[in-house]
């Protein structure tokens, strides 16, 4: 099987680049200050799993940003990447 190309951004890839990184801590410092799985969430920050409504909730909290967006993100994620391999 060939890779899939996805133009969307993955939102975890997002959070990571515009709020995690630059808070400068880490995923399990992120897991112990939300209560969020340090698993899960990397994962999401690397793009490998879907975030959920909850785990957007609680990072919106933490960052500051409107959950929505992060799940508008996932959705189109998603469907660029239903598309991709559809094309495949």
């Amino acid at each position: 099987m060939q890779n899939i190309i996805i133009t969307a951004v993955h939102p975890g890839v997002w959070l990571k680049k515009n709020f995690i990184a630059p808070a400068g801590i880490t995923v399990k410092q992120l897991s112990e200050e939300t209560g969020l799985s340090d698993y899960l969430l990397g994962l999401i920050v690397e793009g490998e799993y879907t975030i959920s409504e909850h785990a957007a909730q609680v990072l919106a909290s933490k960052f500051g940003f409107d959950p929505a967006k992060v799940l508008a993100m996932q959705a189109e994620y998603d469907e660029a990447y239903k598309l991709a391999a559809a094309a495949q």
